[in-house]
């Protein structure tokens, strides 16, 4: 068998290349990415973590790890990505350079994102990846065991996963069933009143607004009927590699959200990012998904962030309250969905 080496681009016969998997990490514009995290996954669980060399490599034995579905890479100062492993055995993963989030100071936050009119095209497209996924019914119990944080920090020197710790993270049918209840019924947010609670189904820290926690608890909502109902779908760039989708609200007078989906070429969704939109007091606040890809039908974070300003700061570099995630063991209860964990709830 004929193996290519990306290290030096030079054919080399290599019989037992069928047994290794060689993934290459590299930044946007196809430099090597060094000492990157390379996650190998099986199905909902990681199985291995390697490092890449200088050149970008990192090389694991098939034969140890026959089940892989999916690999993801990360590293400091890139956005995390995942990709399906297939029947290759060489395996490329780009990754993009964060540029941080600072909005300007201003007396009331003006929109991150534009809204357009939906589009017939857009949608298409949309609706073709959801047919991708087998989604499970809101009742149904999720749990992951993963890393995670809850900071207060200036948005641009959040911490990496590196320094997050161990999280079992776990939510009940009911309480995902009653988020989705609460976007039907009241938009993406509510008003936070005296004596009034919403319970778990929102996020937690101080300010004027709850949100549905749509980055872990209900990040299939993407992918969902109400989600295509709720809001307008437009085109915002399409290419070899994928599409991303613009969406915005379509109720007016209600809280929704604004922002952008990434859906590959093979019609997978790999990355959401998001902005609530209220009436005022408005509030900056908003999310981050990236989604594990080639691993189940069901549509899971991988990595998954919620950011909102923090009460009643201001000035040149605002505080941010941080929610962040990153999963290393999904399970899914298809038996007692709505049955209430004491753990339910706990984001870490």
């Amino acid at each position: 068998m004929l193996f290519v080496s990306l290290a030096a681009t030079a054919f080399l016969v290599r019989p037992l290349a069928a047994q290794q998997l060689v993934v290459r990490v590299v930044a946007g514009d196809g430099a090597p990415v060094a000492n990157a995290a390379v996650e190998l996954w099986a199905g909902t669980r990681r199985v291995l973590t390697l490092s890449t060399r200088d050149d970008g490599l990192a090389i694991a034995q098939r034969r140890k790890f026959p089940s892989f579905t999916s690999v993801a890479a990360r590293a400091i100062g890139y956005q995390p990505a995942s990709v399906p492993v297939g029947r290759k055995d060489t395996l490329e993963v780009r990754l993009t350079r964060v540029v941080p989030r600072i909005p300007d100071i201003v007396v009331e936050a003006l929109p991150r994102y534009e809204c357009h009119p939906d589009e017939g095209a857009a949608r298409g497209i949309w609706q073709a990846a959801t047919m991708r996924y087998t989604l499970l019914p809101v009742e149904r119990r999720y749990w992951a065991v993963g890393r995670g944080t809850q900071e207060t920090a200036i948005l641009s020197k959040v911490s990496s996963p590196d320094s997050w710790g161990t999280t079992r993270w776990g939510v009940s049918g009911q309480v995902r069933a009653q988020t989705t209840q609460f976007i039907r019924d009241s938009g993406y947010a509510i008003r936070r009143k005296p004596g009034r609670s919403v319970g778990l189904i929102a996020t937690s820290g101080d300010g004027p607004w709850w949100y549905p926690k749509l980055h872990t608890w209900n990040a299939d909502h993407f992918a969902r009927p109400e989600f295509g109902q709720l809001n307008a779908l437009y085109t915002v760039s399409s290419g070899p590699t994928g599409w991303t989708i613009g969406f915005c609200t379509k109720r007016t007078g209600r809280p929704g959200i604004a922002g952008m989906l990434r859906i590959d070429s093979t019609y997978a969704f790999t990355r959401a990012e998001w902005q609530f939109q209220t009436p005022r007091p408005k509030e900056d606040a908003g999310g981050e998904i990236v989604f594990l890809t080639g691993t189940t039908s069901a549509l899971l974070p991988l990595v998954s962030y919620f950011w909102k300003l923090a009460d009643g700061s201001e000035g040149e570099d605002p505080l941010y309250y941080r929610e962040s995630f990153m999963a290393d063991e999904w399970t899914i209860n298809l038996d007692d969905p709505q049955r209430t964990s004491p753990a339910a709830g706990r984001a870490r």
